[in-house]
């Protein structure tokens, strides 16, 4: 297990209905969906846990007892309590979960699994020092691209490249001022445009393993691509 620079919390968002994951959600919260017999939720705590953060709080809402049982007969090493805040808006989960701890903390959504360095994160938001940094993952296209010239005449194929952009995967790093922008926000969506507009988010830019499980497809490519995950033994 590694140790971080700083005692830090952790919040991991475990609320959503999962509706694009229907019927598969209609028993069981979307963190809760296995991946070669193993649920999202114990791969992304386990990862935590080697990581080195110590006090992990999961924001629950739909089937939160199912959660809660899980987390029963989890083994790991670190503190992990659940805090309930019902049919709510992202933001609200992270400002109920925040007020049961000191500190800076993380959020990370419920089902997303990416083996970023927590280490490396903190370092990128503390040499740039704004009160919030959002991790970034390169955008891979779903096509192969044509280039041609001017001519008319084809130059190269790119087989699905990497683009010169790049899609949020959670992992914020919240200083805990945060809290006073978010204050008078509801909806998780518009904080984010908040923070641009105040110029206080960074980007932590993430170059390593990145799962996301929204849709059938995506749980498909999960199955398939989870055996290139770091496991915790491995880290």
């Amino acid at each position: 297990m590694k140790k971080i620079a700083k005692n830090l919390n952790a919040i991991v968002l475990c609320g959503g209905k999962g509706t694009r994951l229907t019927p598969i959600t209609e028993n069981i919260p979307k963190p809760l969906i296995e991946i070669n017999n193993k649920p999202i939720l114990e791969y992304l705590l386990d990862h935590l846990v080697a990581e080195g953060i110590d006090n992990i709080t999961l924001a629950t809402g739909y089937k939160s007892e199912l959660i809660d049982d899980f987390i029963r007969g989890y083994l790991g090493k670190s503190v992990i309590k659940t805090v309930f805040s019902g049919d709510a808006d992202i933001l609200v989960r992270i400002k109920d979960a925040a007020d049961t701890f000191d500190g800076d903390f993380l959020v990370l959504y419920g089902d997303t699994l990416s083996d970023v360095d927590v280490s490396q994160l903190i370092t990128t938001h503390d040499e740039i020092g704004l009160p919030a940094t959002i991790t970034l993952w390169p955008l891979r296209s779903q096509f192969g691209l044509v280039n041609f010239d001017s001519g008319g005449k084809v130059t190269s194929f790119e087989e699905k490249p990497i683009l010169n952009h790049y899609m949020n995967i959670g992992y914020f790093y919240f200083s805990r001022d945060i809290l006073k922008y978010m204050e008078h926000q509801e909806k998780w969506e518009e904080f984010l445009g908040v923070m641009v507009k105040e110029n206080i988010l960074s980007a932590n830019l993430h170059r390593g393993k990145h799962i996301t499980v929204n849709t059938p497809e995506e749980l498909a490519l999960a199955r398939k691509n989870i055996k290139d995950y770091k496991h915790k033994d491995k880290l």
